[in-house]
């Protein structure tokens, strides 16, 4: 199933790792393939993650 999400969200270099069903809810644990990232506040090349985020997207379209 896992696999599936990765493709409905076609998000380059991001990958579904779990899901949870709350019946009017799905919520997905994605991770980024990215060794590395430019940090948003230094602009620097990192490998580390400085911080961790949650994001909730509401009402996201699954069709062009």
């Amino acid at each position: 199933m896992q696999s599936l999400l990765t493709q409905i969200l076609n998000l380059n270099g991001v990958a579904v790792e779990d899901y949870r069903d709350l019946g009017e809810q799905l919520v997905l644990e994605v991770e980024a393939g990215k060794e590395c990232a430019i940090c948003p506040r230094c602009e620097q090349m990192s490998r580390n993650i400085h911080q961790s985020y949650f994001h909730l997207a509401h009402d996201l379209s699954i069709s062009n």
